[in-house]
């Protein structure tokens, strides 16, 4: 045998392990355990966690092996495999120093394995062998109320995975009456313009509500999880009740939000009801300067034309408050100074169209050195021969409507145009509507497989209102899916856990310091051939 044949010969030999850790394998191996009788009697005294940690005795196949790899005998290399490494180690071959590091790293990685394979029979309980194996398979792990939480990067519902490159998001699939191409997709809208709007949050329990994430995504139907959620509802503005109670249908046919449906309750002053949070859709604010009227129940998700001194606290509103949106428009159409130049605001004779607006309108308009003249109209007055460079509405759409009506007639043409809020987003309107009129709306219009649902459900043309009602019970379910919320005490969480939520229609959600004010504001449509156009992207109100 020459020096080569020794030196590996001796890399196969057993090696003494130390002293110290020789006598823990020992008593490892050979320690008393616990047995069931002794865990029992400690038990009836009064301890049921006794002998859970204690150690248990192998099955004796296994304990041979155990044995048997503390013991393992040397075995002579095979012949090729011996040729082969006495080449490698030769003086000048250059690989001598890799293969006897590479021979000695493998003789510690078979002792290492026995001694790391020994001490886990004395130190390993089974209920941590239980969680080794949940981590293997993958199984899920109980989560809130003991459903199944999948991990993150679970699949949800479908949605999200069928958003192909320029098939999902908005400016895709089937467009609304009056929508352009560009209206679904502005520059920094915040919502993706290809695939899925945005990811479905981790620790989900079941498929997300309907297109919550996915304007081509109507998701899939969960079983139910438990009670239902009442929601009060302010009727009174049609095109806001059809677009809240179209989802409202579409998402308890496919099981609720998490397995909760949803009840609609009709409430009023005169008829308030215990409800888990209350949907203002009268087209007027219900909600003051110290919050929720004292029969509003839990939270209050607001009408379009909520102003910014009411949103706050247990007041919340999907939509950006109507002074911000005319701050935005104002500075649209007079971007910069005009001297000696008159804007003639067209106004309604209260509320919130005839006080916070036509303010936020001078407030700019001044500022660019522009005198306002201001005008109170209801539907049916004949319209005053006012020269002006520019026209602002600040009316409900249909005042509007007679408004362009009687405009058309008389010829009014301004040479800066007609501009407006929400009220005049409307596909109802667009055969009304001047070429080149401007509108500041909060929202964009639907798109893909969603536009076709709301259309569907609801059998209106698309409008600013229409879409409010929707956003704001999908945004609702989205509030609901994630928290589990049901009641009124939870229910406030919820809302505001909304934060960064994409809807399709706005930007991520978030809000003005100190308030629930959505912002940004507006993104600015324009009238071209027929049909709306945006110009540009969401703003957020500077002034």
């Amino acid at each position: 045998m020459d020096e080569l044949e020794r030196e590996l010969a001796r890399l196969g030999q057993p090696r003494p392990l130390p002293v110290s850790l020789r006598q823990r394998l020992e008593t490892a191996l050979t320690g008393t355990v616990s047995e069931p009788a002794e865990e029992a009697r400690a038990q009836a005294h009064g301890n049921p966690l006794a002998g859970i940690d204690g150690p248990r005795r192998l099955p004796a196949a296994l304990d041979d092996r155990l044995m048997a790899s503390l013991t393992v005998e040397a075995a002579p290399l095979p012949r090729r495999l011996r040729r082969r490494v006495k080449a490698a180690l030769a003086p000048n071959s250059g690989g001598r120093r890799p293969a006897m590091t590479a021979l000695a790293a493998a003789a510690a990685v078979v002792l290492l394995t026995a001694t790391v394979a020994t001490l886990v029979r004395a130190g390993s309980s089974g209920r941590e062998a239980r969680k080794s194996a949940t981590a293997a398979t993958g199984a899920p792990t109980a989560g809130a109320g003991g459903a199944a939480v999948p991990g993150p990067g679970a699949a949800a519902g479908g949605q999200g995975a069928a958003a192909s490159s320029g098939e999902a998001g908005p400016g895709a699939g089937a467009r609304p009456a009056g929508a352009s191409s560009a209206a679904a997709a502005p520059s920094g809208a915040g919502a993706a313009t290809g695939g899925a709007v945005a990811s479905p949050p981790p620790r989900t329990r079941t498929a997300p509500p309907p297109f919550a994430f996915d304007p081509n995504a109507p998701g899939s139907s969960v079983a139910s999880a438990g009670p239902q959620v009442r929601v009060g509802v302010v009727g009174g503005d049609a095109a806001e009740e059809a677009g809240f109670r179209a989802y409202v249908q579409l998402l308890n046919q496919a099981g609720g939000a998490g397995g909760h449906p949803f009840a609609l309750v009709p409430v009023s002053p005169s008829s308030p009801a215990r409800t888990a949070v209350t949907v203002n859709l009268s087209g007027t604010p219900v909600a003051g300067a110290t919050g929720p009227p004292g029969w509003v129940s839990g939270p209050l998700l607001e009408t379009e034309a909520a102003p910014e001194a009411v949103t706050r606290g247990a007041v919340f509103d999907l939509a950006s408050p109507p002074e911000r949106q005319a701050h935005l428009l104002a500075d649209a159409v007079f971007p910069t100074a005009g001297p000696g130049a008159t804007a003639v605001v067209y106004q309604a004779p209260s509320g919130v169209l005839g006080d916070q607006v036509p303010g936020a309108f001078d407030a700019v308009l001044r500022t660019r050195n522009v005198t306002p003249v201001h005008v109170v109209y209801r539907a049916g007055d004949p319209l005053s021969p006012v020269r002006a460079d520019a026209v602002f509405l600040s009316l409900d759409t249909a005042t509007s409507r007679d408004w362009l009506d009687r405009a058309r007639t008389a010829a009014v043409a301004p040479a800066r145009g007609v501009a407006g809020l929400y009220p005049l987003l409307d596909a109802g309107l667009l055969s009304r509507l001047p070429a080149g009129t401007r509108v500041e709306s909060p929202y964009l219009l639907a798109s893909g497989a969603e536009a076709a649902a709301m259309q569907k459900g609801t059998g209106l043309p698309p409008s600013d209102a229409l879409t409010h009602g929707w956003v704001t019970a999908k945004a609702l379910a989205v509030a609901v899916w994630q928290s589990g919320a049901v009641d009124p005490a939870s229910m406030g969480g919820a809302l505001a856990g909304l934060r960064g939520y994409a809807d399709g229609f706005t930007p991520p959600y978030q809000t003005r310091a100190g308030g629930n004010a959505r912002q940004p504001e507006g993104v600015l449509f324009t009238v071209q051939q027929g049909v709306f156009s945006t110009a540009g992207g969401f703003r957020t109100d500077p002034f």
